[in-house]
């Protein structure tokens, strides 16, 4: 039996949305069972701010194949990474509010607004996911949040 088009397009939205949920049931899980809330190292910090820029610049690859072929299994994988760059948001976010508020007010202002780009509910369709542009700003506003994490926790 052949499955239609858009039965092909549920089965992938589950999917999709499955493996966001899963991450970030794994992060909470992992969190809340933390014995302790001490201070994350800069290290995990820089860490989680590349895996978020190696996900856009993979993110930006993806959706510029996919415009220009017009493919749009490359899409689905888009949102997949979408995904992923908002669980990493989320885990950012997370592991600085263990940071003295002071610190983390600058980043915190910038990581929220990357987190609104980010949130797969504001998606409704392939067409609201974000383009080019917005993709190469959060690229500029992820080193830019790098480079102040760098200099206001590697003391």
């Amino acid at each position: 039996m052949t499955e239609s088009l858009s039965e092909k397009s549920l089965w992938n939205a589950a999917r999709i949305l499955t493996l966001g949920v899963v991450d970030r049931l794994q992060y909470n899980r992992n969190r809340y069972n933390a014995v302790t809330s001490e201070k994350v190292p800069t290290e995990k910090l820089l860490e989680t701010i590349d895996r978020i820029l190696i996900n856009l610049h993979s993110y930006q690859n993806m959706y510029h194949h996919a415009t220009s072929t017009e493919d749009t299994a490359f899409l689905t994988g888009s949102i997949v990474l979408i995904h992923k760059i908002d669980n990493d948001l989320y885990q950012l976010h997370h592991l600085l509010l263990e940071e003295d508020a002071d610190q983390i007010l600058p980043i915190i202002q910038l990581l929220d607004s990357e987190r609104g780009k980010w949130n797969p509910e504001h998606i409704s369709h392939f067409m609201a996911i974000p383009d080019l542009v917005e993709s190469s700003q959060s690229i500029q506003t992820m080193f830019e949040i790098r480079a102040i994490t760098d200099r206001s926790f590697s003391k």
